[in-house]
């Protein structure tokens, strides 16, 4: 998945199976047509579809709540999947970006985490969060040159950064010149 990508995620999926079953129940296939009514939500997913289906809430709304109930039962690779789509919905805010390259990484996606936070920084690239975050993806994607290029210029602007100059210490420390 690049940047930009779109996945399906079960929110998704629910609400176009409402919209169908909405369909189905009117004419031409149903003559009268029938009201739709569908059962109550079974568990917070099917809340949040039903919510966003009955437009309640806005789409934007919806991935939000998703990606909060799978970052707190801590299912990291549908909120991962979640914080894609919210990337791909939001090209020039770095926020989502970074968001989904954290959590790619930490549900073991580590290649696929790169573009993400490589966005993330490149639209901020004073954040040192931002600046961190690419510098570890770089790092567990053993691209060590790559982390320590981006920490030094963390350091450079925030000398007194208090987690930076120790990463950047490791990353020498492998590379033999501790």
């Amino acid at each position: 998945v690049h940047v930009g990508e779109r996945q399906l995620v079960d929110v998704d999926r629910l609400a176009g199976e409402y919209r169908v079953a909405r369909l189905l129940n009117d004419w031409p296939f149903q003559v009268p047509p029938i009201p739709l009514e569908l059962p109550a939500p079974g568990n917070e997913i099917e809340r949040i579809a039903q919510d966003w289906f009955f437009k309640r809430i806005e789409w934007a709304d919806a991935m939000q709540r998703a990606l909060a109930f799978y970052q707190e039962a801590g299912n990291l690779r549908e909120a991962a999947r979640v914080a894609v789509n919210l990337a791909g919905a939001y090209p020039f805010a770095p926020d989502p970006h970074y968001v989904a390259g954290q959590l790619l990484v930490d549900s073991g996606q580590r290649a696929r985490a790169l573009p993400f936070l490589h966005r993330a920084a490149s639209l901020a690239p004073r954040r040192p969060d931002y600046l961190l975050g690419l510098a570890r993806g770089y790092f567990v994607n053993d691209q060590l040159p790559e982390s320590r290029r981006v920490l030094e210029t963390l350091v450079r602007l925030y000398p007194d950064h208090p987690t930076a100059g120790r990463f950047l210490r490791q990353i020498k420390e492998r590379q033999g010149e501790g």
